[in-house]
């Protein structure tokens, strides 16, 4: 679900935000720093400080591994069966996972043009 917000909410979700989704999934926020760093060091989030706020807050965005592992459509598809809803239902994000699907297959059709197939 961690993926899932931070793409509802604009690829970027302030921390606070997280520890509040998941405490509705029953997770133990008391450990919210093993959960981060863990993903952190795994390369599937990555944390900045926001630079406007005292004392200072950080946003989770989508690391690397993320967008290798997994695309947004799939992630929005978990979310509308989490919620019980239709990707479409989300309609601004709905349109950019559809386009990151496009982009996706472009440049698999460029690489085994240039690479043949792998």
């Amino acid at each position: 679900p961690i993926l899932g917000l931070i793409f509802l909410m604009g690829n970027r979700v302030k921390e606070a935000n997280v520890w509040n989704l998941l405490r509705r999934f029953s997770v133990d926020v008391g450990r919210k720093h093993a959960i981060t760093c863990k993903l952190m060091r795994q390369r599937y989030l990555e944390c900045r400080p926001l630079s406007y706020s005292n004392p200072v807050e950080y946003e989770l965005l989508w690391g690397p591994r993320a967008h290798h592992e997994t695309t947004k459509m799939k992630v929005l598809e978990y979310m509308a069966r989490l919620y019980r809803k239709r990707p479409q239902d989300w309609p601004e994000q709905y349109r950019e996972a559809v386009e990151d699907e496009e982009a996706r297959a472009k440049s698999e059709a460029t690489t085994m043009f240039f690479l043949g197939p792998m």
